[in-house]
């Protein structure tokens, strides 16, 4: 698996664009007739089914709340207009999961969704739980720090995540008399059922760029895990 905004954390991609088998050339011309010819002709037994690519990547939508195109992490861009998918937010930019198939100039898209993806700049507000989370993977993109968890949890129980904020502390060298900034953040996660019947597996990303313009070096998370506490220290860009 290849593992890279929101500024509206709640928002949420339509259900039309989940399992969307529609192929787009990279300069975002769609040839669904080309599409409907070949799955037709093919039966079960001929179908060769593609080598997927899954990415987590960011959603651009306009005014109007359509996508309008897509970069994923691994730096591919796409055009996604022609997808009509509607979120209930303007002028922003979604994090987003994806599963697609690239054939020569063309890509289909299988997933597109939000759905079991948390993503968010810090807060003060917000649940302060910090119930334990298995972490399946960790890792850093230039503007993300990423984590692929697991959560106890039973089929009516709702969880809420947030980055809660806990300082800023700084590192002199004094030698150079450089002085380096990080902030320290800790994932907050509450669950409105504490019976637990099976694991449920979802992203989580903390946006690095929020501290773009400041005078911040690095992020340092903290996150309860089942073993204990583990942190995670990435650069800001």
């Amino acid at each position: 698996m290849n593992h890279p905004a929101t500024n509206a954390p709640s928002t949420s991609l339509s259900a039309a664009t989940t399992r969307q088998i529609l192929p787009v050339n990279r300069q975002g011309r769609g040839l669904l007739l080309v599409a409907a010819l070949l799955l037709c002709a093919c039966s079960d037994d001929d179908y060769q089914y593609p080598d997927l690519v899954t990415e987590l990547a960011e959603l651009t939508i306009d005014s109007e709340g359509l996508a309008t195109d897509i970069v994923t992490d691994g730096g591919n861009a796409f055009d996604v207009s022609y997808l009509q998918t509607y979120v209930d937010a303007t002028d922003t930019v979604v994090r987003c999961y994806c599963r697609y198939a690239l054939s020569d100039d063309n890509v289909t898209f299988y997933t597109l969704t939000n759905s079991n993806l948390y993503c968010a700049p810090p807060t003060l507000q917000g649940t302060t739980d910090t119930l334990a989370v298995d972490i399946i993977s960790a890792w850093t993109t230039p503007r993300y720090l990423n984590m692929y968890v697991g959560v106890l949890t039973n089929a009516d129980a709702e969880h809420a995540f947030a980055f809660s904020i806990d300082s800023l502390t700084y590192c002199m060298d004094l030698e150079t008399l450089d002085v380096t900034w990080t902030a320290h953040h800790t994932l907050a996660h509450a669950s409105t059922d504490d019976a637990a019947y099976y694991t449920k597996r979802c992203y989580v990303c903390f946006p690095l760029f929020c501290y773009s313009t400041m005078d911040v070096d690095s992020v340092q998370l903290t996150v309860n895990t089942y073993d204990g506490p583990r942190s995670f220290t990435a650069p800001v860009p």
